[in-house]
């Protein structure tokens, strides 16, 4: 008995074939189908970013935003400042925005205070400097501003408590660091700001985001209005982290697709014009040199505390550049990707342990490098920061 014909039933019935042209319709109604819903996504990203995006209007609003006053335990009041509620666009060329003064608020629950000049400190630290006392200015973004941290643990608490045991004199340290502030914010705020304190000594402490945009800036342009592609960007984040989400921001607002504190070439259509010197190695090159040219006016030192790392950039060139600067760089290969270190799983942000920890190496590392230590000689004095 031959073989049955696969399209032929017991009783002889033969199915129809598809013709080639239904099977060319069913292809491109697929075709434009998947097209369609491909441009939708699109559409809806644009409008998404649009909507809920940070706007250019954002930071000229934060100097209207009230901070809520201290009611009782910041830990346990439900009241919360934002970060806009702190700080306030700047006159000053690069520094962008600034801590506004005379603040007594919670923030991330902890009490957060700026003097008259709105520097993080219960008051105004003296001008002229009195004589025996040793001034550190600190610069930072938010670790060094103390995020989610009291006054007493932050790192120029830490440092000054751990630096008066090391000679006769007193030590304060103003900490100037503001959350996310890069280095040309850092290094502008030392030109502009900075010597008028009369330091000793600058410490720069370097977190990753100092090569990128600063807080406020992250949305470059018109997102219904650029050529560049949002679908694409949503699957390059998803592809190459494995989520939508740069920490607590949706990928739109982060200057990297791969990481949000780095502007990558590719990245750099993103960036606004007016802050294109800012960002990525040629800035912070930039501020390296800004910060050495602003202490060669009064002759002290400038201390760079940074583990470098991560891909696609010439460290060792950094590191080089420095050096000829006249920058003091100090490595305290310090954990910071440890989350028993963290505020929280969901914060980065160092806890006060950890913050105590990086003070304890920064110090053993100003010690052996003999940079930025109080004099032994000057007579001790009470703190000079008026109350």
């Amino acid at each position: 008995m031959g073989r049955m014909n696969k399209n032929r039933d017991p009783l002889g019935w033969t199915a129809p074939r598809p013709h080639l042209s239904a099977i060319k319709i069913r292809l491109a109604s697929l075709a434009l189908g998947t097209l369609f819903g491909l441009l939708l996504a699109e559409i809806a990203l644009r409008l998404s970013a649009a909507l809920f995006g940070p706007s250019a209007d954002d930071l000229a609003r934060s100097g209207e935003i009230l901070a809520p006053p201290v009611t009782g335990d910041c830990i346990a009041q439900r009241e919360q400042a934002t970060l806009a509620a702190l700080v306030r666009p700047s006159t000053a060329t690069d520094v962008v925005y600034e801590l506004k003064p005379g603040l007594d608020t919670c923030f991330e629950k902890a009490r957060i205070r700026t003097n008259s000049e709105g520097v993080r400190a219960a008051g105004a630290y003296r001008r002229p400097k009195p004589p025996g006392v040793f001034r550190i200015l600190l610069l930072g973004d938010s670790q060094a501003f103390g995020w989610g941290l009291d006054e007493a643990d932050t790192l120029g608490a830490q440092l000054a408590a751990r630096l008066r045991g090391t000679g006769a004199v007193d030590v304060e340290v103003v900490n100037a660091g503001v959350p996310g502030y890069n280095a040309v914010q850092e290094s502008a705020w030392l030109r502009a700001r900075g010597l008028t304190y009369e330091p000793d000594c600058v410490v720069v402490l370097y977190i990753g985001n100092d090569l990128g945009l600063p807080t406020f800036l992250l949305r470059p342009q018109n997102p219904l209005l650029t050529s560049r592609s949002f679908l694409l960007a949503t699957l390059a984040r998803f592809f190459s982290t494995g989520s939508l989400h740069a920490t607590e921001h949706p990928w739109w607002e982060s200057p990297s697709l791969k990481d949000q504190s780095l502007v990558s070439d590719a990245d750099r259509w993103r960036v606004p014009p007016a802050y294109a010197h800012m960002v990525g190695v040629t800035g912070y090159r930039r501020a390296l040199r800004s910060f050495a040219e602003s202490a060669q006016v009064r002759g002290i030192p400038v201390v760079n505390v940074a583990d470098y790392g991560g891909p696609g950039i010439d460290w060792a060139a950094i590191e080089r550049a420095q050096e000829a600067l006249g920058i003091v760089h100090v490595q305290p290969h310090f954990p910071w990707a440890s989350p028993q270190l963290w505020l929280s799983a969901q914060d980065a942000h160092l806890a006060p342990h950890a913050i105590a920890e990086l003070a304890a190496r920064l110090v053993a590392e100003l010690n052996s490098r003999n940079v930025c230590r109080p004099s032994s000689e000057a007579p001790a004095l009470h703190s000079r920061e008026e109350g």
